[in-house]
């Protein structure tokens, strides 16, 4: 693969109006480099039922002063224009950050995913899919997500795990292809 910016992202999400629709609130990108290249908070334009404070540590004041979602989109797809860009379960984060697959072959952007990378899966013997914390710990010796979650930390993450198996994990996508 070409050389670009590769990012890792992560959303963390609360739950909103109606029927606990799942909303972004915070969202990362880390660069390969593991600097923190983007970290913004999301201000809610509908009632927010659960803040999921435990797992996300965020609450009402924080999001106040959060930008709107349509900026904050704005801001991620310039960011991961002509990269590579890695999460775990990262449709999730793209489907509350409104971004589809057309915004992203726009841009010329390249996904992977955790999840999908067949050495990952060997963490479990039944084969299903680890959790990224499974993942942090197995692969990079990381213990991740003890409490609280962070966004930083958790794109971070994910980012090191490509950087890591960067060359398998291209070859399998070649070998798919």
């Amino acid at each position: 693969m070409e050389e670009c910016q590769v990012f890792g992202l992560d959303v963390e999400m609360v739950e909103v109006e109606p029927n606990y629709k799942k909303s972004a609130a915070r969202v990362s990108l880390v660069s390969q480099d593991l600097k923190w290249y983007y970290d913004k908070y999301v201000r809610q334009d509908r009632r927010v039922l659960c803040y999921k404070k435990p797992i996300t540590g965020l609450t009402k004041e924080i999001l106040l002063g959060g930008k709107l979602l349509k900026n904050v989109r704005r801001d991620v797809l310039k960011l991961l224009r002509d990269s590579v860009v890695v999460g775990h379960s990262i449709h999730y984060d793209f489907d509350v950050l409104q971004i589809d697959g057309d915004d992203l072959d726009d841009i010329d952007c390249i996904v992977r995913d955790t999840t999908e990378f067949s050495f990952f899966r060997k963490v479990r013997a039944d084969g299903s899919t680890p959790s990224l914390k499974e993942l942090a710990r197995h692969f990079l010796g990381k213990n991740i997500q003890q409490g609280v979650h962070c966004s930083v930390v958790d794109a971070a993450t994910v980012v090191q795990l490509y950087t890591k198996y960067e060359r398998a994990w291209e070859r399998e996508i070649d070998l798919e292809y």
